[in-house]
């Protein structure tokens, strides 16, 4: 398995669409759906062909809503312009829409569509089909891993590794907080270790 399988595995698989999952199971939206748009964001971030910087979070979720998540969707780049704008940064930064959307669950026929002046998006169907994007169209493409892709999103996994290395290395003063016990159901991002066993049947 290569550094970037691992990488994804513990983050998507173990991780992502685990919470995902058990997010679908209960009555929420907003964090369901700002999860998708972060693994969006992650995803698009490996496959870009260059240098990882952490301020182009819109083109690394442009690109892989228009390349790998919604393809064959008429108007996809009007689409996704519109809810990283009015979506994504909203309930990131404020835990609101902005404008007229209703975030809802289960209406998988009114997803992205505009009733009354009001956009509706689905926030379980958009989680079913990043994972089926992910399942069907990424993770074929790490079988081989001396492919040109698989080489650059190694590339964009250690750069960004780094740089958010740095960044805790830079912010993270350890003196500033007690010392604790750390669980051992942590989760630790970065970490290429396998995950540690939660109640994930409860």
């Amino acid at each position: 398995m290569s550094n970037v399988e691992a990488f994804l595995k513990h983050n998507i698989d173990d991780y992502m669409i685990h919470d995902l999952r058990a997010m679908q199971r209960i009555e929420v939206t907003f964090p369901l759906l700002m999860t998708t748009f972060a693994g969006i964001e992650l995803l698009g971030a490996l496959f870009s062909r260059s240098e990882f910087n952490r301020n182009s979070g819109g083109v690394y979720f442009r690109f892989y809503w228009n390349q790998y998540l919604y393809p064959t969707l008429a108007n996809k780049e009007s689409i996704g312009d519109q809810l990283y704008s009015l979506l994504r940064h909203g309930i990131a930064h404020a835990f609101l829409v902005k404008g007229p959307v209703n975030v809802g669950r289960s209406q998988p026929s009114n997803h992205l569509t505009i009733n009354n002046g009001v956009l509706y998006v689905d926030a379980v169907l958009m989680a079913d089909d990043f994972i089926k994007s992910y399942t069907e169209l990424v993770k074929p493409i790490l079988t081989d891993i001396t492919s040109d892709v698989v080489i650059e999103m190694s590339k964009r996994m250690d750069e960004i590794e780094l740089a958010y290395a740095e960044q805790a290395a830079k912010k993270l003063q350890a003196s500033h907080f007690p010392s604790g016990t750390v669980a051992t159901t942590v989760s630790v991002s970065h970490s290429f270790a396998p995950r540690s066993k939660i109640d994930t049947d409860s």
